[in-house]
């Protein structure tokens, strides 16, 4: 089982941070809703399979740190979700690297101010390998 339930992710800029988040990894964002004195983008999540929900917030009481902790996101191309991420405006923090047995590596957006990384990580664990041998070619570094 999975500990992690939820996670919200404080941003400076709601409507950047959607638009990030939704080129990055190829996905819906549903419409902001008011709660808890914040305004909420929930990315979609299905009740009924594993893993986490997350939601995108900005509110006084959920403010951006670059100490926050930080979150792995699953993905199946760790490739091309890299390059959305810096198509997107992010700069590469670290990686890719294998560790665990998964190829990981971290982005941050910039335009965010003190958002945490967001790394990305594959689902599926692989064979240890050199970035070369599995095809990771990063050139950009964003803008």
């Amino acid at each position: 089982m999975n500990p992690i339930l939820h996670v919200e992710v404080p941003v400076a800029d709601l409507e950047r941070a959607v638009m990030f988040y939704e080129h990055w990894l190829q996905v819906r964002i549903k419409a902001p809703i008011d709660l808890h004195d914040c305004r909420m983008a929930y990315l979609s999540f299905n009740d009924a399979a594993a893993g986490a929900s997350m939601a995108l917030v900005h509110g006084a009481d959920c403010v951006p740190s670059e100490q926050g902790p930080r979150i792995y996101l699953g993905v199946d191309d760790l490739e091309r979700s890299l390059q959305r991420a810096l198509q997107a405006g992010a700069v590469l923090c670290f990686g890719p690297a294998v560790a665990g047995g998964r190829w990981l590596a971290g982005s941050r957006d910039p335009r965010q101010r003190g958002q945490p990384d967001c790394s990305a990580g594959t689902r599926q664990p692989i064979a240890a390998r050199t970035a070369a041998e599995h095809g990771v070619a990063l050139h950009g570094r964003g803008p």
